[in-house]
């Protein structure tokens, strides 16, 4: 099997970020002035930044233990204990600035080439029905399953950034979906036999199926329906595609009977500017 880090994995996904949500809605629920919640949670978002490539089973360990003692300290500060919040305040000075900056903005979206406006894409202009010259018919061609028209070299950009984006969004999807099936959809099942465990433990009967359609969905149908989602996002990305194939080779086979028509108008013009000189 593949190795994979844990960043990529499911189930640590889902524990990182829920202990990183708790912390910082702890951190706003403490008694301190606006300035040390905000430091509070500059800690921690550093603190999760500077941990998010480790990958050994010790330190990762270490790692979530010292959050969970962070947020069994901030729980008790939140509720009022004195000495929870002496300890706490004792930490600000003493906090590495590496830590206690604000973390950095985003930089803003390189922006790429404007599409060309409505109207005036290759599909919608092709075939053209009269053209300066000799005409150039495009060629139909596949870059990585993805159907194109190349009508000049080099290739324009907007095209390959269309192209890539494609690729990202196939390629993204994918992974969520080998991540949902092999690490999501076993952890909530795992989740939905806890539950049904407890509610023995409370004595509480399983709900009926009529029950559970009025009740919230399970972890794993909230799993199945995301897993369908995408489903969906591939199925229309496919059917876009074939589409796009044959309005592309339905484009060519016209541009080929126009240049072929074209051709033969100039030789018979030819013939008869030479006839005539003769």
């Amino acid at each position: 099997m593949k190795y994979r880090a844990p960043k990529f994995v499911g189930a640590h996904r889902v524990a990182a970020i829920g202990l990183f949500r708790a912390l910082l809605s702890q951190c706003r629920a403490t008694p301190f002035p606006a300035g040390e919640r905000a430091l509070l949670q500059n800690i921690v978002r550093n603190s999760f930044r500077r941990r998010r490539e480790l990958q050994s089973p010790r330190l990762l360990g270490n790692a979530f233990s010292a959050g969970y003692r962070a947020l069994d300290l901030l729980d008790k500060a939140a509720a009022g204990d004195a000495a929870s919040i002496s300890h706490l305040q004792a930490l600000f000075p003493r906090a590495p600035s590496h830590l206690t900056r604000a973390p950095r903005p985003k930089p803003p979206a390189r922006k790429g080439p404007s599409p060309p406006p409505p109207g005036q894409k290759l599909l919608e202009v092709r075939p053209r029905p009269t053209v300066s010259g000799i005409r150039h018919v495009p060629r139909y061609v596949r870059a990585n399953r993805f159907p194109m028209l190349r009508v000049k070299k080099p290739q324009p950009k907007v095209l390959s950034g269309m192209i890539r984006n494609r690729l990202k969004a196939l390629q993204r999807w994918t992974e969520q979906m080998d991540a949902i099936n092999m690490d999501q959809v076993p952890a909530a099942q795992l989740e939905d036999r806890w539950e049904l465990d407890m509610d023995a433990l409370r004595g509480v009967s399983p709900p009926s199926d009529a029950e559970k359609a009025e009740n919230d969905a399970s972890f794993t149908d909230a799993e199945n329906e995301s897993m369908s989602t995408i489903a969906h996002r591939l199925i229309r990305l496919r059917k876009k595609s074939r589409d796009n194939a044959v309005r592309m080779l339905d484009i060519v086979e016209q541009e080929k009977a126009l240049a072929k028509k074209e051709r033969e108008e100039r030789r018979r013009e030819q013939a008869q500017r030479t006839s005539e000189s003769t």
